[in-house]
């Protein structure tokens, strides 16, 4: 019950915005949170934008997890899917959410802005690049066609704003105030 919008410019910056939405199906209860579902991190090389769909508690966990360090030599695509995913499924693990069915775990569907790039993780833990734009939640569809139809004149960070208030129009579980980030810019190893 979410919507989270990634988007990568000309220039090679990332943004990812998201909107507050929490809620029960079966009891029909929800709320705007004032707890963003994106947020930054730091590397030793760049910044690492997180946007985080689905329960309140891996963002809890992603936002105050160590991101490893980025060893000069390994490209964005090794890092992410070794070191980094693998720090992700520990953090996971200890703060009681991964959990594993029939020897398969199951995490968490992110949008990921790093080296310029925007990537998808999702719940098997596989990490892919997706630019140059995504859009993952109960609000995706509605958003991506947004995405399609907008007037690429339009700066990226009201792309992202626009897109998001259509999944909000469509969508019962995509709700006010979205929060919008960007950077990741590409980095010079």
């Amino acid at each position: 019950m979410t919507c989270i919008v990634g988007l990568v410019d000309d220039t090679g910056v990332v943004y990812i915005g998201g909107d507050s939405f929490a809620g029960n199906i079966g009891t029909g209860e929800y709320d705007s949170v004032g707890i963003p579902k994106v947020f930054s991190k730091k590397s030793n090389l760049g910044d690492i934008l997180l946007g985080v769909s689905g329960s309140f508690r891996p963002m809890e966990i992603l936002r105050h997890f160590n991101t490893p360090v980025h060893p000069a030599t390994m490209s964005s695509d090794e890092y992410l899917n070794s070191l980094f995913v693998n720090a992700v499924r520990e953090s996971l693990k200890d703060g009681g959410y991964m959990t594993i069915e029939d020897s398969v775990e199951d995490g968490v569907d992110c949008l990921i802005g790093y080296d310029g790039l925007l990537w998808k993780m999702q719940r098997d833990n596989s990490i892919r690049m997706v630019s140059p734009f995504k859009c993952i939640g109960s609000g995706e569809t509605s958003a991506k066609g947004a995405l399609h139809a907008l007037d690429y004149h339009l700066p990226p960070k009201d792309k992202v704003l626009r897109a998001l208030q259509v999944a909000e129009n469509c969508n019962a579980f995509v709700k006010v105030p979205f929060t919008v980030i960007s950077g990741a810019k590409k980095f010079s190893k």
